[in-house]
C-alpha cells in the first residue's frame, strides 16, 4: 500500500510538471509601434538559458498574470531595425554599414511556458541625450499590451 501511494505521488508530480513545462512561440506583428499577437503555440521542451549576461537591448518583453504581477522578462533586439552591409562602389573592397528601420515587421519570440500568464507587454528602451553621457538615462515606453489566449494554455 505504501509503494502504491509513493507511485501515485510520483505520477501526480510528473503530470503537474508536464503541464507547466514547455516553450511558447509568440508570433507578433508590429506596425508603426502598434503590436498584435498573430499566434501563440506551446511545444514540449525547456528554453535554454543564455550563457552570457545579456546587456539591455532595444525591446523588452514581459509576461504578466491576470492581476498584473510580472512573471517573466526578456530583453531583445528591435526586429524593426535591420543592419545592411554593402560594398562601397566608390571604394571597392570597403564595406559600408547602414541601419534601416522598417515600419511593418513580424517576429517570433520563444519564452518559457507560464500557465498563469495572461498578458504580454512589449516596451521600447530609448536613451535620453543629455549634455553629459554619463548621465544618460533609459526611458521605457510601452508600445504594446496584448492578451494571451488562455484556451491555448493546456
Amino acid at each position: 500500500m505504501k509503494r502504491l501511494c509513493v507511485l501515485f505521488a510520483l505520477l501526480c508530480c510528473c503530470a503537474v510538471q508536464a503541464q507547466t513545462e514547455g516553450i511558447w512561440f509568440l508570433h507578433f506583428r508590429m506596425t508603426s509601434n502598434h503590436v498584435v499577437l498573430v499566434s501563440q503555440k506551446k511545444t514540449p521542451g525547456t528554453l535554454k538559458r543564455s550563457r552570457v549576461a545579456e546587456a539591455p537591448r532595444a525591446l523588452e518583453l514581459e509576461l504578466e498574470s491576470a492581476n498584473g504581477a510580472k512573471l517573466w522578462t526578456q530583453s531583445l533586439d528591435d526586429p524593426a531595425v535591420r543592419r545592411l552591409e554593402y560594398e562601397d562602389p566608390a571604394e571597392p573592397g570597403r564595406l559600408r554599414v547602414r541601419e534601416v528601420t522598417l515600419t511593418n515587421v513580424e517576429f517570433t519570440v520563444r519564452v518559457p511556458f507560464q500557465p498563469n500568464a495572461r498578458m504580454a507587454v512589449l516596451s521600447r528602451h530609448t536613451r535620453t541625450a543629455p549634455k553629459n553621457l554619463a548621465a544618460a538615462e533609459a526611458v521605457r515606453t510601452e508600445i504594446g499590451r496584448v492578451a494571451l489566449k488562455p484556451e491555448e494554455n493546456p
